[in-house]
């Protein structure tokens, strides 16, 4: 049986530390779902219960034209799963780590699991810090400022009204191009960026709108997996 990694208190605190910057930027983006959605017509509980349920800012913006125009839930699902697609490529390269964790650790860890945790340990991780309290840590701090943030930028948002006149939709844009500055390796990462630089441009430019953010992912997804020499 596989050693589990350490789960521990202190990483989770160093975590949540760590992440402070990434859970400013989900406040920001917060405050901008919280004014989309009361713009949506949707009331203050379901703009709260969809933040502390779903925890994903692009699937949420992405259903939101879709929640009075339509009243199927299939097309609302499907977009969910498409825009939440990178988080298979991330639970996949966290099951090496992961391993030998309890199933109640493990799913406790990946329910908060989010991009910016997700980098924050996996930098951490390389280098040699192994608690999986810091992924944890960094989890939590996010959906702590999501969730609240969700709260203000409804009430905001009800006295703002468009919010893009405010640059506000403009943070998950931020946030990815700084995700890939923190990973960036000038050998590797080159050809993976560029496709999923030229995929957003192409769907964005044919109209897909939020779209454009899953067809990125999978497009670097893929041409990662081509180029991955199987050395690690």
């Amino acid at each position: 049986m596989q050693t589990p990694p350490p789960f521990s208190l202190a990483g989770l605190r160093r975590g949540a530390a760590l992440a402070l910057p990434f859970g400013a930027s989900s406040v920001v983006y917060g405050l901008a779902f919280g004014a989309l959605a009361a713009e949506a017509r949707l009331s203050l509980g379901e703009s709260l219960a969809m933040s502390a349920l779903v925890f994903s800012g692009t699937a949420q913006i992405a259903v939101l034209p879709l929640w009075h125009a339509s009243l199927a839930l299939a097309p609302i699902f499907a977009t969910v799963v498409v825009m939440n697609a990178r988080y298979i490529l991330m639970g996949a390269a966290l099951r090496p780590w992961l391993a030998g964790l309890s199933a109640g650790k493990t799913g406790l860890s990946l329910a908060f699991l989010v991009d910016g945790g997700f980098i924050l340990a996996s930098r951490r991780r390389s280098g040699g810090d192994h608690d999986v309290g810091v992924l944890l840590g960094a989890g939590l701090v996010s959906y702590t400022g999501w969730v609240l943030a969700t709260g203000v930028g409804y009430e905001l948002g009800r006295g703002i009204g468009d919010i893009r006149r405010l640059g506000l939709d403009f943070i998950l844009v931020a946030f990815c191009a700084s995700a890939v500055a923190m990973l960036w390796h000038p050998g590797r990462h080159v050809v993976p960026v560029a496709a999923a630089v030229v995929a957003a441009l192409v769907i964005d430019g044919l109209g897909g709108g939020n779209w454009a953010i899953a067809g990125a992912g999978i497009a670097g997804a893929v041409a990662g997996g081509l180029m991955h020499d199987g050395r690690g």
